[in-house]
């Protein structure tokens, strides 16, 4: 269990968040941003005057956006191990390059969603 001092620490999340950002361009990313979000809940339940259930919940989440030329990519995870971390990168930077590109407005698909002006 982490100590409450450790929850509402923001430097070790910006710390992950650069780590992960520095690794992208590392791994070919022309751009990176990352999010890192920890979340603490707790709810109590009380039936007649006496506590009938207590939870607590902690988590980590990482969120990874990579931009290689003109394609992105986004990953995520909630490990935060250095090995899920570093594979997070790898896949990120991996799907972007991947992209085949982006569709010009005259697609059809552009068309459907109403950015083709000609329509």
């Amino acid at each position: 269990m982490r100590s409450t001092t450790s929850l509402f620490d923001q430097s070790a999340l910006s710390d992950i968040a650069d780590r992960l950002v520095t690794a992208a361009r590392k791994a070919g990313a022309d751009a990176a941003d990352a999010v890192v979000v920890r979340s603490v809940s707790q709810s109590v339940e009380i039936r007649d005057g006496a506590v009938e259930e207590s939870e607590r919940a902690e988590g980590d989440d990482l969120g990874l956006r990579v931009l290689v030329g003109k394609k992105q990519a986004i990953a995520s995870t909630n490990d935060l191990s250095p090995s899920a971390m570093s594979e997070l990168v790898i896949r990120a930077v991996a799907m972007a390059k991947a992209v085949i590109g982006i569709s010009p407005p005259t697609t059809p698909m552009a068309r459907w969603y109403g950015t083709d002006s000609a329509v």
